[in-house]
């Protein structure tokens, strides 16, 4: 904020400027981040298979 206060950009606007910025970013890391916690991403995929390899392992043991 101080280096675009030197730059002739006034404190007040820059300021804003560094929050529009800070802001902008906010939003992308929270649209990011609810994106990557959607129930279908937290779905145990990889346990499930390994459910299901480890019933047809013991299914097939019991035999």
């Amino acid at each position: 904020m101080i280096a675009l206060a030197r730059l002739g950009l006034g404190a007040g606007w820059s300021a804003l400027l560094v929050g529009v910025v800070v802001a902008v970013l906010g939003v992308i890391l929270l649209r990011t981040g609810m994106a990557s916690m959607a129930p279908s991403e937290l779905a145990p995929d990889r346990t499930q298979e390994q459910l299901k390899r480890d019933v047809n392992v013991i299914k097939e043991q019991a035999r």
